[in-house]
């Protein structure tokens, strides 16, 4: 557990994320690649931030888990609505520029 995360971004895919964790500064505390299976693990051992992730067809099912009582995560989730991130979206050229950019970016909402 890391107590200096205040926000992490998760850019959802099939089988491989990308999470990106800040701290209260905006600084990256850190940034990995993670298997669909271990998601949730990593979750829970983190305490209580706010997770952002863009809405699309998965982020109702990933929020509904980090949400679910009985699995004990007390994560605040915020859904990114595509034209929010379509700025980001268009400018990367990889995955990791543009999921550093997802939680400096619900700050501006």
């Amino acid at each position: 557990m890391n107590q200096d995360i205040t926000r992490i971004g998760i850019d959802l895919a099939k089988n491989i994320f990308q999470v990106c964790a800040t701290n209260a500064a905006g600084k990256v505390v850190f940034n990995q690649t993670v298997k669909r299976a271990k998601l949730t693990a990593l979750m829970a051992n983190q305490n209580p931030c706010e997770v952002v992730l863009e809405a699309c067809a998965t982020a109702n099912y990933w929020a509904r888990v980090f949400q679910h009582k009985d699995t004990a995560l007390s994560l605040s989730i915020q859904l990114m609505s595509a034209p929010t991130s379509r700025p980001i979206r268009m400018m990367r050229q990889m995955q990791r520029p543009y999921v550093k950019q997802l939680p400096g970016l619900v700050c501006a909402l």
